[in-house]
C-alpha cells in the first residue's frame, strides 16, 4: 500500500491543527507566566516599602535610645553631684 497525496495532506492538515493548537496553549501560558511575574514584582515591590519603613523606623527608636540615655546620664550625674554637695557641707 501507497501513500497517497489525500493521505500526506490530511497528515500535514492534522499536524497543522495540533502546531496552531499548540501554539495557542503556549500564547495563554506566556501570559499567565507574565501576569504572574507581575504580580510578583509588585510584591516585592510592596514589601521593599515596607521594609523601608521598618527600617526608618528602627533608625528613629535607636537616635531616640540615644537622647534618652544621654539625658539620664546627666540627671544622674546631676544628682550625684548635688547629693554629694549636700553630703559635703551636711558631714
Amino acid at each position: 500500500m501507497t501513500t497517497s497525496n489525500d493521505d500526506l495532506n490530511r497528515s500535514l492538515g492534522r499536524l497543522e491543527g495540533d502546531v496552531t493548537g499548540m501554539k495557542d496553549r503556549m500564547d495563554r501560558l506566556e501570559r499567565v507566566v507574565i501576569d504572574g511575574m507581575n504580580d510578583i514584582k509588585q510584591s516585592v515591590q510592596a514589601l521593599q516599602a515596607d521594609i523601608a519603613e521598618i527600617k526608618a523606623r528602627e533608625n528613629e527608636r535607636k537616635g531616640a535610645w540615644k537622647v534618652l540615655a544621654f539625658v539620664s546620664g546627666l540627671i544622674g550625674a546631676v544628682i550625684t553631684g548635688a547629693a554629694g554637695y549636700l553630703a559635703e557641707k551636711l558631714l
